[in-house]
């Protein structure tokens, strides 16, 4: 980064990764060079969305970035430090993810490190998300790449998770 502009010239900007700062999981060129002009005129560039660390692709993160908010505020990352990293309680995890179940809900527990699901909420969660990926364009390869660290298994009640989809 190039030399910081000091006092009240220095600027943090906050983008929101779907429908800003990229269109259903493509970057455009023209923002990737955005965040590394930003960067070099010293201000810092942060992803702030409500998706965990988990859910972001490489190609998002490609123009760099000085830090990260997810998984709608529970995580904190500046400079590659990790500054908060909230888990709901043991016992309310264990409620949440029994009530969910026995409804029969499809649902996603989400962490910075993995998202985690019942069996079979893989293929219930791409039917559902097929249209929204592709921009309503059925033809469009929807990326994968959402759900890649999705992992299924059937004791979700003892994990540690921040947010649930």
């Amino acid at each position: 980064m190039a030399a910081s502009p000091a006092g009240p010239d220095r600027r943090a900007v906050f983008l929101d990764i779907d429908g800003t700062y990229a269109d259903h999981g493509d970057v455009p060129p023209a923002h990737a060079e955005a965040v590394r002009r930003a960067r070099e005129a010293g201000h810092l560039v942060f992803l702030c969305t409500g998706r965990p660390r988990s859910m972001v692709p490489a190609r998002i993160l490609a123009a760099g970035f000085d830090g990260f908010v997810g998984g709608a505020g529970a995580y904190v990352e500046v400079d590659g430090a990790v500054l908060a990293d909230v888990r709901f309680p043991p016992e309310v995890a264990q409620r949440t993810v029994e009530v969910l179940l026995a409804h029969d809900v499809a649902f996603v527990l989400e962490a910075a490190e993995a998202l985690w699901g019942p069996p079979g909420v893989d293929e219930r969660m791409a039917r559902h998300l097929a249209p929204h990926l592709r921009g309503g364009d059925p033809a469009r390869p929807r990326p994968l790449d959402l759900l890649d660290t999705l992992r299924m298994t059937d004791d979700l009640t003892s994990l540690a998770f921040g947010k649930v989809s």
